[in-house]
């Protein structure tokens, strides 16, 4: 079940989001929208993920599995995480 609102909703949202953050000290807000499916397998999973990779190559990808309870999976244009060479990791 795709639960993606249509379109001119979308942006009527993200238009009160916008003027939210610009009249508070919000930095930041992450939208997202949900899929929710009862007939995943781990074809499918791969395959989603696969899709992801392609479609958003400059994205965080992610697939994340937690052993019998849920498997989230998503793409975040923000870096997460990088190593820099001699300093360590920085988020």
């Amino acid at each position: 079940r795709d639960t993606a609102e249509p379109k001119e909703s979308y942006l009527q949202t993200i238009g009160r989001l916008v003027s939210r953050i610009q009249a508070t000290d919000l930095r930041k807000v992450v939208y997202a929208r949900q899929i929710e499916s009862s007939a995943c397998n781990k074809e499918l999973y791969y395959g989603v993920f696969k899709v992801l990779l392609e479609r958003f190559p400059d994205a965080f990808v992610s697939l994340v599995h937690l052993s019998g309870e849920e498997t989230w999976m998503g793409a975040s244009p923000e870096l997460l995480l990088s190593n820099i060479p001699g300093k360590g990791f920085k988020t």
